[in-house]
């Protein structure tokens, strides 16, 4: 699946058809992950340490989120119902 946002430092945010609710996306930045609900921009990562979003990344995943919120809540809704996946503006 194409990412629908990729930055220049290489963080990668994805959604994923068929995947499960809350709407959410993933955040991908060198081997490291998080799931973040759409609306409530609550993040969710792994316990181990080595696997989370640097703090730098997480809260430019975080500032981008809040100002692409309903853009990505329509972005979910269109990989859902397997619609062309858009792609959403990043810095």
């Amino acid at each position: 699946m194409p990412a629908i946002a990729v930055f220049q430092n290489k963080l990668k945010i994805y959604i994923y058809r068929d995947d499960h609710n809350p709407p959410h996306f993933h955040a991908v930045y060198q081997n490291r992950k998080a799931k973040i609900v759409i609306d409530s921009l609550v993040v969710t990562e792994s316990s181990s340490y080595r696997h989370r979003l640097p703090p730098k990344i997480r809260k430019q995943v975080l500032v981008w989120a809040k100002n692409h919120q309903s853009e990505l809540m329509l972005a979910w809704e269109k990989v859902q119902n397997s619609e062309p996946q858009p792609k959403i503006p990043h810095p």
